[in-house]
């Protein structure tokens, strides 16, 4: 028996792997890809609190990790056809593969056991602990565990498994890459919205060494019913040097969560005796920003952490995950206002929409440890 199983080998679940394990606990980290793995994702780590965070776990990331630009200045957010406004802020920026490799390295050299290429077909719980049956290719097999971490996603095993009554919301990303440049400044990541709809659909565009990346989101069957992709790639043609007629190096696609109204509600609570679920899993997505990385390492930490305080106290992990994740709802809850009043400003554009955008993206990217409450600096810090 392990004493934690961590499942999904990302930025949440590498973490928290390797904190168990510098602890002292027999960790397994499983992976249904084969490692290494990529994701689609920007690869930036945005706020200040996921920047301090992972210097702190894993240090400065390597130069070998890092993409051109290893760093963006920041961002311009743009409303279509009604201005942009430039927010100053310097982020690292990777591409995922590399970047969750070498965390997945980190976590092994901290004594974690990894397995990739593993599908998880369901966890049970016992008198125990849990009993997680898999299966690699055609065989199957179980493995027991006191504690369960599910960093598994949008679409999450584990969550299906033990909170099957949660039926998530999604919003569909489509990413393209192309060879060459766009007329953007290629220092910084572009938001593109729509004033009439300046939440979601949105599109955004950035380079990566010699390529550019362009990525469209929207809910659920709005991508294809608005023809979405194709009209970021006209928005790009017209302004920004793009061609229609070029044809991309790769495309893929992924699903994201919707920050989950039964999340704030309480109806629904990521935890259940000594499962927790992390980031994506756990419907955790900051609004507009989509720093999945930046969540997913400070649930990580915190899934982790109140395994260890548990097993010391002898008492279920949801005790002291609580805590830390009711924190993570309140600073959540603090930026809903930003919310409505973007939403009040749709299709009046202007100033005051660009100006309501840059107000919620910094409250994002500026979030730092000084700003977190007494009991999440204890769990995220100890």
């Amino acid at each position: 028996m392990f004493d934690v199983v961590v499942v999904g080998a990302g930025p949440g679940g590498s973490v928290a792997a390797k904190r168990c394990a510098e602890y002292g606990l027999t960790t397994l980290l499983l992976e249904k890809r084969k490692l290494p793995r990529d994701k689609l994702c920007s690869g930036m780590i945005m706020s200040c609190l996921a920047q301090t965070l992972v210097e702190k776990e894993f240090g400065i990331i390597p130069q070998k990790v890092l993409t051109t630009p290893t760093h963006l200045s920041g961002l311009f957010l743009h409303v279509v056809g009604d201005g942009r406004i430039r927010v100053e802020h310097e982020m690292p920026i990777a591409w995922r593969k590399d970047l969750d490799y070498w965390l997945n390295q980190h976590a092994q050299k901290a004594g974690v056991e990894i397995r990739d290429n593993i599908t998880i077909i369901g966890v049970k719980e016992t008198f125990d602990g849990y009993l997680i049956a898999l299966r690699k290719k055609q065989e199957k097999e179980e493995v027991k565990a006191r504690f369960v971490i599910g960093a598994d996603g949008a679409t999450s095993a584990v969550r299906k498994s033990c909170f099957p009554s949660i039926k998530m919301q999604y919003v569909q990303v489509i990413q393209e890459c192309y060879q060459g440049k766009l007329d953007l400044e290629r220092e910084y990541f572009h938001f593109f919205y729509f004033s009439e709809t300046p939440i979601t659909p949105s599109f955004s565009a950035h380079h990566k060494e010699d390529s550019f990346i362009i990525d469209v989101m929207a809910r659920m069957g709005e991508l294809k019913k608005l023809n979405l992709v194709y009209k970021a790639k006209e928005i790009l043609t017209k302004k920004y040097n793009f061609d229609l007629r070029q044809k991309p190096l790769w495309r893929k696609g992924c699903l994201q969560p919707l920050m989950n109204k039964e999340l704030f509600s309480g109806l629904f609570s990521p935890y259940k005796g000594n499962i927790l679920l992390v980031g994506e899993a756990a419907g955790l997505m900051p609004f507009i920003a989509g720093d999945g990385i930046g969540e997913a390492i400070w649930s990580g930490m915190l899934a982790a952490t109140s395994i260890i305080k548990a097993k010391e106290a002898n008492e279920k992990a949801e005790e002291f995950y609580k805590n830390g994740w009711a924190d993570i709802i309140l600073l959540r809850k603090k930026q809903y206002p930003w919310v409505v009043k973007i939403k009040e400003l749709a299709n009046k554009g202007g100033p005051n929409l660009l100006g309501a955008l840059k107000e919620l993206w910094g409250e994002t990217l500026n979030l730092g440890v000084d700003r977190l409450p007494p009991q999440s600096k204890m769990l995220l810090l100890t």
